[in-house]
């Protein structure tokens, strides 16, 4: 029975340890940033498929080396009011830095789009997690 105690007291003791380490880093955490591109009018409905929706795995695959994910990439919007873009995508980034240095790198995707369509990109900061 003795050696239970420091056992269990140890084990109390790092739970608490650990729990106000991870407390505190989510509370020093950075907020997320996100990046929307709104593509509102497509001039060549072809064109679009074949150059810019064509190369999305390469774009995934630079969101991904900078810590993004895609949270959003369709062409399937309901309106609730006004007009529904024609294709509309979310990217999440774990802070502005990193939501930079991905748009930096799509230079030639976001010549493309904005050759074929009328959109717009923008980024946005979200809220820090709690």
């Amino acid at each position: 029975m003795k050696f239970k105690r420091p056992l269990v007291l140890s084990f109390a003791v790092g739970l608490m340890a650990g729990s106000g380490a991870i407390f505190g880093l989510q509370a020093a955490g950075v907020p997320p940033t996100y990046v929307v591109v709104e593509v509102n009018d497509i001039a060549d409905l072809q064109a679009f498929k074949n150059e810019y929706v064509k190369v999305g795995p390469a774009a995934v695959a630079e969101a991904k080396m900078a810590d993004g994910r895609y949270l959003v990439r369709t062409g399937e919007v309901t309106a609730v009011d006004g007009d529904p873009p024609k294709f509309f995508v979310v990217i999440a980034f774990q802070n502005i830095d990193k939501a930079k240095a991905y748009q930096a790198s799509m230079k030639d995707l976001t010549a493309i789009r904005l050759k074929l369509t009328k959109s717009r990109s923008f980024m946005v900061e979200g809220l820090p997690s709690r």
